[in-house]
């Protein structure tokens, strides 16, 4: 099973924090568009089937982040897994 890491240090993609409920949160919307295209190579270009594609990231703001890119690239894209690391436990 592949897994994707992509060092983008120095790329200008900064996070931000998200403040509006209890638990802070960070985002960041540059690497929510990487994870975005990524997934619709996989999708488009390879043939990955939706079922084989998760995506997971450490903060739930972030979650938000890609699902709102996954979207932007394909509506019918909105039944991607995205998950944090504890809705994957």
């Amino acid at each position: 099973m592949p897994l994707v890491w992509i060092d983008h240090s120095g790329d200008k993609m900064f996070e931000g924090e998200d403040n509006d409920h209890k638990i802070p949160s960070h985002h960041n919307a540059g690497e929510a568009m990487v994870v975005a295209c990524i997934y619709h190579h996989y999708r488009s270009v390879i043939g990955v089937p939706d079922a084989d594609i998760g995506i997971i990231t450490g903060y739930w703001a972030q979650v938000a982040y890609i699902r709102k890119a996954l979207d932007e690239i394909n509506p019918e894209y909105s039944d991607a897994t995205v998950r944090t690391i504890d809705g994957y436990q």
